[in-house]
């Protein structure tokens, strides 16, 4: 079943002519007042110039911030956070316990997590 073509889309539409040699780009007017505004305000001749600027820059960073292109070996500078560095030095800072555990899940487990190359989440998943 098709999409309702009298409403108007929300998305950004890319379209590849059949010859290969035109891309078109259909946006929803909201997002062409923020393109327009982002035109002015960087200077750019031309939406359509402002847009193959953000395509080539998003295919650039794209490519180099690839992470399933990047070798996460063990001899890799692994700057994970670890138990030890949040755990408090001295015994005047110690913590209960149990406060310590909910202190990590409520605001350190994430960070941890998304910030460890070795470690990869998808949605509520996590694995090495």
């Amino acid at each position: 079943m098709g999409r309702d073509r009298s409403v108007p889309s929300e998305r950004m539409q890319f379209t590849i002519s059949p010859d290969g040699e035109n891309l078109n780009i259909r946006t929803p007017k909201l997002e062409k007042e923020r393109i327009d505004n982002l035109v002015d305000e960087y200077g750019f001749q031309s939406r359509a110039s402002f847009c193959r600027h953000m395509i080539y820059l998003g295919i650039n960073t794209l490519v180099e911030n690839d992470p399933s292109n990047k070798d996460y070996s063990e001899s890799t500078n692994n700057e994970a956070v670890t138990i030890r560095e949040i755990t408090p030095k001295g015994e005047e800072n110690a913590v209960e316990i149990d406060d310590f555990w909910e202190e990590i899940m409520k605001n350190k487990f994430l960070d941890i997590v998304e910030n460890d190359p070795e470690i990869k989440r998808e949605g509520f998943s996590v694995y090495r």
